[in-house]
């Protein structure tokens, strides 16, 4: 057996300041140097109660393959040992077009009843008749009572099971099928028209049970709530034919999809009837955990020893969301790990990794256990699920580290305003090396307000609690920040952090993400991009811990702008968008503007989401222009640099260029050219000039140019 570290401190009313908790403080507590995950569980905050587990029998043909002892072994694992509540089985046709389907299942369900009276059983409708399908997805509603031989085919299976002593408890109406008419059909006319059988008593003379109805038993866990809210505004008749609210979760498996169904339930119980142990890549397990853990789960088939984590993790986000029962996929087959609970290959028998992280839960705490509330400075590469049975004072508490590494905990118990004592641990572990195995079992002489055990990596962890409520008191009080929002700061500045504890406690702080630094309260921005600073105080015998969290920007150096004739300059060479009257400038990205109006410009600098404006330059377009009976032999344009260009339309060769002014004087003369484009690189005041053009053949032509700048 691997050595598993637990330490126990002060079994003598001693000091292990938990959030929300304590005791009285005595000398040589290091409660408040405890560097690890802290869990408080909160006894008298009841939430739903979690029936147990279910699962599918199948693979008959594997099942009976086990010598009569081993099919023993395999019922008291499943039966016994996980508890179980439910078994399922799927049907496609009435039992006299598969007789031997139904009597294998049949005898898989009888032989599990003989271990567990108590299981329920579940029949899930995954196929239509043949001669009912129509082309697509579901039945052919041209088929004249279609609904009414549907209705008659669950009867039939209903009946036969009945027959057999074994009555079903529920019925899965479709197994996931998409949102369509044709399967609200199902629920609405089809359930309507199955009650009509049942309570007929020339139809059922034996008295077959009415069932209740599950659904809409769906792939993906995020499209239950949207076949809900369709059927309670267009057909409120199939809603209220469901009694119990089903989902898979192989696709979007995640605690905000589930609890989104838990919430537009109505108070109906809510199961995932359907999972395997296999995470999916869309998942959520932490924003590292996912990265890494996608390497061992999606791409490929999972490791053995990840088998217990991945399913345990997945029991508790359901049943934190709301839910009340989970079924893993399935009891028994070949296909290992990914699915089955126990293998069946080859004629022998064996318990998967998926079964000792669903023995966890399953089996520790007892049957009509409610989930009680739970709090935590875990991350998401935990989950956490703790129960309590009314009327007794014991909890359960069910952690699963999905990191691999080592984790101490701590963990106390209270009724939101005192601690309770802890009278006795009994604690289980599976991980690589071990399957599920008692590693603590202790009563102490003397009750303690908290217990702290190392969990090891990719484990599920469970503890059995016995408390005294009449427990320790609470001595600390809370305090609160206030942390004033911080400025956007450019790159190379600095700023105070100014925030206060309202009991006067001195305020550390630290940089949770972007480029900055901390010292001695005051923060220097060293690269632009969002910024996240937390303010803590770190608590003392009388205050609680308390914390505040802001965010605000790096901002990159504010940009200048110059100008060359009518071209703007920033001085960012990149990350620009031009502004004109503070509206963005289509296209206008580059570090240079050519103005094409008059107006108020100003350029943008943008990284990584953060940004600083220059200050707002005004830009006047200088206007060009010669004579309109000239135009087609020559253009007047400015260049980037800011000089005047006198262009030969036609490509004749200049020889001399003369600039008068109104009053006949000459400004300036370039002669002995050989050019089609002269630049005028004398500065022209606004007005009217006069410009001789000499060609290379001696046509001399007389310009007339105006400039406004």
């Amino acid at each position: 057996m691997m050595k598993i570290t637990h330490v126990l401190k002060g079994l003598v009313a001693m000091a292990m300041m938990i959030s929300g908790l304590s005791a009285q403080a005595q000398p040589g507590d290091s409660g408040l140097e405890f560097d690890g995950a802290h869990i408080i569980l909160n006894a008298e905050e009841y939430h739903q109660v979690f029936i147990g587990i279910g699962g599918s029998v199948s693979f008959y043909n594997q099942y009976f393959s086990l010598s009569e002892a081993d099919r023993e072994a395999v019922l008291r694992l499943l039966a016994v040992d996980l508890n179980l509540k439910f078994a399922k089985n799927y049907v496609g046709d009435v039992p006299a077009n598969d007789p031997s389907e139904f009597e294998n299942s049949s005898t898989y369900w009888a032989d599990l009843k003989r271990h567990n009276p108590n299981i329920n059983f579940q029949l899930t409708v995954n196929n239509l008749p043949d001669h009912l399908e129509g082309d697509g997805e579901g039945h052919d509603p041209t088929i004249e009572g279609v609904l009414d031989s549907i209705a008659n085919y669950y009867f039939k299976a209903l009946e036969y099971y009945h027959n057999e002593g074994l009555s079903v408890l529920q019925l899965d109406v479709l197994n996931e099928r998409g949102l369509s008419e044709k399967t609200t059909d199902l629920f609405d006319i089809g359930i309507d028209k199955l009650r009509e059988i049942i309570n007929d008593p020339t139809k059922n003379p034996n008295g077959v049970p009415m069932p209740q109805v599950c659904g809409p038993s769906t792939w993906s866990a995020a499209s239950p709530p949207k076949w809900i809210e369709d059927w309670k505004q267009n057909r409120p008749n199939a809603w209220n034919n469901v009694d119990v609210v089903t989902t898979h979760g192989y696709q979007q498996g995640t605690f905000e999809n589930y609890k989104a169904i838990f919430e537009v339930a109505e108070g109906k119980p809510f199961y995932n009837n359907e999972q395997t142990g296999k995470i999916q890549d869309d998942e959520g397990t932490g924003p590292n955990a996912v990265d890494d853990l996608a390497r061992q789960f999606v791409q490929g088939e999972e490791p053995d020893h990840i088998g217990d984590v991945s399913i345990a993790m997945r029991m508790s986000d359901v049943i934190n969301a709301g839910g009340n029962a989970f079924f893993p996929f399935r009891l028994t087959n070949s296909n290992g790990n990914n699915a089955a609970l126990v293998g069946t290959r080859n004629g022998v028998y064996t318990p998967s990794k998926i079964y000792y992280g669903v023995k966890h839960i399953s089996s520790v705490q007892p049957d009509s256990s409610y989930r009680v509330g739970n709090t935590s400075m875990l991350t998401d590469d935990y989950r956490i699920v703790t129960f309590r049975k009314p009327g007794e004072d014991t909890v359960y508490v069910h952690v699963t580290n999905v990191w691999p590494e080592t984790q101490p905990v701590k963990i106390a118990v209270g009724d939101g305003s005192k601690a309770f004592g802890i009278k006795s641990v009994v604690a289980w572990t599976s991980n690589e090396t071990l399957e599920f195995e008692e590693v603590w079992n202790e009563a102490f002489d003397l009750s303690t307000n908290a217990i702290e055990f190392t969990i090891t990596p990719h484990s599920v962890n469970s503890f059995k609690l016995a408390v005294d409520p009449a427990g320790f008191e609470l001595l600390k009080r809370a305090q609160s920040l206030t942390f004033p929002p911080v400025e956007d700061t450019e790159v190379g500045s600095s700023v105070a952090l100014n925030a206060t504890s309202d009991p006067g406690l001195e305020v550390k702080y630290e940089v949770l993400s972007g480029s900055a630094t901390i010292d001695n309260g005051t923060l220097t921005v060293s690269g632009e991009g969002e910024i996240t600073v937390r303010a803590y105080q770190e608590g003392n015998t009388e205050y609680f811990r308390a914390e505040e969290t802001i965010m605000f920007c790096g901002t990159p150096a504010k940009p200048l702008i110059t100008r060359e004739g009518d071209v703007l300059i920033s001085s960012s060479e990149s990350n620009n968008q031009w502004y004109l009257a503070g509206t963005p400038i289509e296209g206008a990205t580059g570090q240079s503007y050519d103005v094409a109006e008059d107006g108020t410009y100003s350029v943008e600098v943008e990284v990584n989401g953060c940004s600083s404006f220059s200050d707002e330059i005004r830009a006047t377009v200088i206007i060009l222009s010669i004579d309109e009976e000239l135009s087609h032999q020559f253009r007047i344009i400015k260049n980037h640099e800011g000089y005047i260009e006198i262009v030969s339309s036609n490509d004749a060769r200049l020889e001399e260029l003369i600039i008068y002014n109104l009053f006949g004087q000459v400004i300036s003369k370039y002669e002995r050219l050989d050019t089609d484009r002269v630049t005028i690189d004398a500065p022209l005041q606004p007005g009217l000039y006069m410009i001789r053009v000499v060609d290379r053949t001696g046509n001399r032509k007389t310009l007339k140019v105006w400039t406004n700048e």
